[in-house]
């Protein structure tokens, strides 16, 4: 069976979202990597300076490190949705039958990953809307048709 226009069109959609996902996360990762790293070294500083800093400065810098910690893990999450991602809007142009569950669940996962990471906004309506509209178009009868012939 020929591939409907919209599993096309979501494929093609999926594949460059985790492509730009991947490469906007690893970026990340080593601008986190490198703001650590310059923390630390302030840390050290500010401590030899000052002979031990005030009890508030670590508290600061503790909460700073636990919150670097807490992104970083977000991060890699990230990094293995985008992955997964894109190896499911590849396999969809082919056909493969759990993709439509895979581009659904992967959504899903970001809306919670945005609300883990406490970013509710207005722009937590663009992964509800992916969401929504994919779940529409790749359970519409000729998508559905398309995936059960692989």
């Amino acid at each position: 069976m020929q591939r409907p226009g919209s599993v096309t069109a979501i494929a093609i959609i999926e594949i460059v979202l985790s492509i730009i996902g991947l490469v906007m996360t690893i970026l990340a990762i080593v601008a986190l990597g490198a703001a650590s790293d310059l923390m630390s070294g302030m840390s050290s500083a500010m401590i030899e300076a000052g002979g031990g800093g005030t009890p508030e400065g670590e508290e600061a810098l503790a909460a700073l490190q636990e919150a670097g910690s807490t992104a970083t893990w977000l991060l890699y999450v990230a990094v293995a949705i985008s992955i997964i991602s894109l190896i499911g809007g590849i396999m969809m142009l082919k056909g493969a039958s759990w993709t439509p569950f895979v581009a659904i669940g992967t959504w899903a996962i970001k809306i919670v990953l945005g609300l883990i990471g406490g970013s509710f906004s207005i722009m937590m309506l663009i992964p509800v809307l992916f969401v929504v509209i994919y779940g529409y178009l790749l359970f519409q009868p000729d998508a559905k048709a398309y995936f059960a012939g692989s």
